[in-house]
């Protein structure tokens, strides 16, 4: 076995991959391991789920049944709404002093309504306009059970992840959620493929809406996999404010507004969150449509990082490990502000610049990633964290809704209006982008400030 780990660390790369690996999962002076394991677990778990059952296979499955743009605009705005009341999940949340069985319950009813209901009910006798009025009031209730909990799960499951494994534990989930998702969307996108290709079919249904309810049967295998994870996962104590007073109503909803410390590390992220969202999917439409890229070199972009993501996700650790979070951070968001600036020169004729914005999110974007993660939980007590967590999601909501409409609007204000720089023009969907690489700049050099501010000031954490 030393051999072959010696072996190992000689491939350039994979030693700082193994070296993380093993300082996130094996490591077991804490007795913490096995809890990092199954949490870990559960949360790949959870990734394949999302991954086959959500997104463009979610908006499958409503074009399949016969949903319009509308509809699929209201569940939109259903499921954005829904996201909302995680706000007032710790009112609820805070009273139990153990929360195991609840989440657990709250989970299982999740997967029954989002992956089952919503799977069953294309083979029910029924019209079309039973059929889509099922699917919005499962996927309500689907997400306002998941308001209700996921709050409480995070809290739950980082009681496994001390702060002095953040580093190299993030690193993991980041680099297994990586392969992992992107292997399930290709597969699901193959198998799609394949039914609605060769005209596989079967109850009677379309060969699209056969292959999605295949693939809810595959998450229901996941999300099995996934409660079992957590019902073996160790749950222990929960802190709350000495002050009863503090963990009820309104003084416990705006506790996090009044913590400095808190306010001060998220404003890092809602900042990155808002600017990030200034361009919206205007810029996906213009590549799409009048740049004319292809889905297939889409694919071959996204393989050809997947790599460099996936290494550079352990050499960010390692760094983060050893000079901390401040330094590091503000210069992984100056320099990922590269990618918005490689999308000034895209055209029809210049779409190679694609494959650089890929690599810039895939070399830069990991470190992000796992600051984020933990930058809130080193920043917030140990008491009331679900209230944190939840006023977190609100603002993040919020912050990026704004940035979507402020981008609308510049979008909606400069139509038809082209910007000449150094004799190149530039339509307004090119020259939008221009915001979000400064604003990025800026941020990193806001992140730096705020790290000299914290008390733990970005520096490594000790090991125990």
């Amino acid at each position: 076995m030393k051999s072959n780990h010696s072996l190992i660390g000689k491939i350039p790369g994979i030693g700082a991959v193994w070296a993380v690996i093993g300082d996130a999962l094996m490591d077991d002076a804490d007795s913490l391991a096995a809890g990092r394991r199954r949490y870990l677990c559960a949360a790949w778990a959870e990734g394949i789920i999302l991954s086959v059952v959500t997104g463009i296979y979610f908006t499958g499955l409503l074009l399949a049944a016969g949903a319009d743009d509308m509809f699929i605009g209201h569940v939109q705005n259903a499921t954005t709404f829904c996201g909302i009341m995680q706000f007032f999940a710790p009112l609820l949340l805070e009273r139990m002093k153990r929360r195991k069985a609840y989440l657990l319950t709250m989970r299982t009813l999740y997967h029954v309504i989002n992956i089952g209901v919503i799977g069953i009910l294309p083979l029910l006798p029924i019209g079309k306009t039973a059929m889509l009025g099922g699917f919005i009031t499962a996927v309500i209730l689907a997400n306002l059970i998941s308001a209700f909990s996921t709050m409480g799960l995070n809290v739950w499951k980082i009681q496994s992840v001390p702060e002095q494994k953040h580093n190299a534990f993030f690193s993991v989930l980041n680099i297994g959620s990586s392969i992992i998702t992107k292997a399930a969307a290709f597969a699901a996108g193959s198998l799609l493929d394949a039914f609605e290709g060769n005209g596989t079919a079967a109850l009677g249904l379309s060969p699209t809406m056969t292959a999605m309810l295949l693939l809810r049967c595959a998450a229901v295998v996941f999300a099995v996999l996934e409660l079992i994870a957590l019902a073996r996962l160790q749950e222990f104590p929960y802190e709350q404010d000495p002050d009863a007073r503090n963990n009820r109503g309104l003084r416990l909803l705006s506790k996090p507004l009044r913590d400095k410390r808190f306010m001060l590390a998220i404003s890092v992220i809602l900042l990155y969150y808002f600017i990030t969202a200034l361009p919206g999917n205007f810029f996906d439409v213009y590549l799409i449509s009048e740049v004319g890229i292809s889905y297939a070199y889409i694919s071959i972009c996204s393989m050809i990082v997947l790599p460099m993501s996936l290494i550079m996700s352990a050499v960010w650790s390692v760094l983060l490990e050893k000079f901390g979070w401040r330094p590091i951070l503000a210069i992984a968001v100056i320099l990922d502000s590269l990618a918005y600036f490689f999308n000034l020169p895209v055209t029809p004729d210049t779409q190679y610049f694609y494959l650089w914005i890929q690599i810039c999110v895939a070399v830069f974007g990991p470190c992000i990633t796992i600051v984020f993660a933990y930058l809130p939980y080193q920043n917030m007590p140990k008491e009331n964290r679900t209230a944190y967590l939840g006023f977190q999601s609100l603002m993040t909501t919020v912050c990026t809704f704004l940035g979507n409409f402020v981008g609308t609007q510049f979008i909606r204000l400069t139509k038809g209006s082209t910007l000449t720089i150094f004799g190149y023009t530039m339509r307004n969907i090119q020259y939008i982008m221009i915001i979000p690489f400064v604003g990025l700049i800026l941020v990193g050099i806001w992140v730096y400030i705020v790290g000299g501010i914290l008390p733990n000031h970005g520096q490594p954490t000790e090991k125990v």
